[in-house]
């Protein structure tokens, strides 16, 4: 019977910390074989070398009216149909999304993995680290 309840007690405990989440820890994401993945700037410019490479700026057009990276497509995110546009792109090539500084970018990540974009990268520090 001892080894029962010990037993029984190790299974609850193995398998309750098996399913233990950091909500503070930064995860990258990996759903239905996509990747949706954060990067610095130096990252970005690596993947922005690589042929083929989409790269898509989320910010308003107030803000691109000072400069945006050179090949890169501006569908605001903050737009009623931005997920609409943004679907024009290629879903199985890779996509570099970046805005000002990485929040907007992280959701539009988000919303272009669940429209089925194979492969997203945010540029986590913004347009200015890598302008």
């Amino acid at each position: 019977m001892k080894y029962l309840l010990l037993s029984f007690f190790a299974t609850i405990v193995l398998t309750a910390c098996g399913q233990t989440k950091d909500p503070d820890k930064k995860q990258d994401t990996q759903v239905s074989s996509s990747i949706a993945k954060n990067v610095n700037a130096s990252e970005a410019m690596a993947i922005m070398a690589k042929q083929g490479v989409q790269i898509l700026d989320v910010r308003t057009a107030e803000e691109t009216s000072h400069g945006m990276i050179k090949g890169a497509v501006n569908f605001d995110f903050h737009s009623t149909d931005f997920i609409q546009k943004a679907s024009s792109l290629d879903k199985n090539r890779p996509v570099i999304v970046y805005c000002a500084v990485g929040g907007r970018s992280a959701k539009a990540m988000k919303q272009l993995q669940e429209a089925g974009f194979k492969e997203i990268y945010n540029v986590s520090q913004g347009y200015d680290s890598i302008k």
